[in-house]
């Protein structure tokens, strides 16, 4: 492997070319070690993990080890289960050692003469490992020399060693688009196209004159900055996706949360999101003009309706709508604010998912959509909760390198 230089990178004092070169010099003098037996899903994921190449030293003898592969992971039978991926000490060959399943599982011991790598936190529907169910734990300093730089996930960088430096991998704190995300709309695109975000998007056919603008004077949700989706007054604007069996909520828990922001109210109710009509649809989300918003299903026996919580125009209001167990929950602005308990099986409806218009309700929406997102097998929130300060983005590691005197420098964002 080719080396390069070391040289910190500021782009306060280095010019563009220069900046990017030295990120890109940082980053190859630090592959090498960031790189070594990194854990992560197949490229078609399967109930193996993957391990890049890496290398050990032992007993003054270098061992360069080849990418390999775990052996095949069951899924656990009755409760969770946590795995551990190791590697042997003198040779760095893959193995797994298998936790015990439980309700609150913990992770399995590490062998002598192993070294950590991975945990996956497995649950009894697991059919392939991906990365959001791995966590990282290569120690590299166990790898044949205490002198080597330790690479784990950490929140705040560790102490400096005097005379070297650390390698260590933060992980993203914004995050909010994993697994459970099924449909992710940030709304920052050009025009009228406009993009699903998840980790396996679908596709949002756009109506009307639905498009992606910059709200009027700037006006943004809390500590946001970016553009919103626009539905104008028109009367024929709206979002619409094919049937997927990500839109079947079942039983399970699931999580629909946005910002909004209203440009007119009218007389009618207002559709949000939903899948089928009111009659003997899915699932809907509405607002009314003099009762608030309302979260209606009456195959699932569903009727989430608030009182006396009417919107007001040109004023951006967060909503969220948690399934938890039997209780189906409606936040506004991070506020509990209408409940129903006794919520039954929402149904395998086969129609397309609107959004601004769900078929039959009488009003479109006229106004601003941001960061809408659904998620599905999780109640993200349970009880009231602080607003999401950021958009919502995949997680990502900050790759950062520390020296002896406390200087960090974040060499690469890498998205998993």
């Amino acid at each position: 492997m080719s080396v390069a230089t070391f040289v910190q990178p500021n782009f306060e004092t280095q010019g563009g070319t220069d900046y990017k070169t030295n990120i890109d010099n940082c980053f190859a003098v630090l592959k090498r070690l960031a790189a070594a037996f990194a854990p992560h899903e197949q490229t078609v994921p399967n109930m193996t993990v993957r391990l890049d190449a890496g290398m050990v030293f032992q007993g003054g003898t270098l061992t360069e080890v080849a990418a390999q592969n775990t052996g095949t992971i069951t899924a656990p039978a009755a409760n969770p289960r946590i795995d551990r991926v190791v590697i042997a000490q003198l040779n760095g060959v893959v193995s797994v050692i298998t936790g015990t399943e439980a309700g609150s599982p913990v992770p399995p011991a590490i062998p002598a003469g192993k070294l950590p790598v991975a945990q996956v936190l497995l649950q009894t529907t697991t059919t392939e490992i991906i990365n959001s169910m791995i966590t990282d734990e290569r120690i590299s300093g166990g790898m044949g020399a205490s002198e080597y730089m330790s690479l784990k996930y950490q929140t705040s960088p560790p102490a400096p060693l005097a005379g070297s430096g650390t390698l260590y991998a933060r992980e993203s704190v914004a995050a909010g688009v994993d697994s459970y995300t099924k449909l992710m709309l940030h709304g920052d695109g050009a025009g009228q196209t406009i993009v699903d975000s998840e980790i396996t998007p679908k596709t949002v056919t756009v109506y009307g004159h639905a498009t992606q603008v910059w709200p009027p004077t700037f006006v943004f949700p809390p500590a946001f900055n970016n553009k919103s989706i626009y539905f104008d007054a028109g009367g024929d604007d709206y979002l619409s996706l094919a049937d997927h069996d990500d839109w079947n909520f079942g039983t399970g828990n699931f999580t629909i949360d946005f910002w909004v922001r209203f440009i007119s109210l009218g007389v009618g109710d207002i559709g949000v999101i939903g899948q089928g009509n009111l009659a003997d649809g899915a699932w809907v989300l509405y607002n009314n003009p003099s009762a608030g918003f309302v979260f209606y299903s009456a195959a699932a026996t569903c009727n989430v309706t608030s009182v006396g919580k009417a919107c007001a125009i040109d004023t951006w209001y967060h909503i969220a709508v948690v399934r938890n167990g039997g209780t189906v929950t409606i936040y506004r602005n991070g506020v509990a604010e209408a409940t129903d308990s006794s919520v039954g099986t929402f149904p395998d409806e086969t129609t397309t998912v609107r959004i601004g218009h769900p078929m039959n309700l009488t009003t479109y929406l006229n106004g601003y959509i941001d960061e809408l997102r659904v998620s599905k097998g999780i109640a993200r929130w349970t009880s009231n909760f602080t607003l999401p300060e950021a958009p919502y983005t995949k997680n990502t590691v900050d790759l950062c390198f520390m020296d002896g005197s406390g200087n960090i420098a974040v060499v690469k964002a890498i998205e998993q």
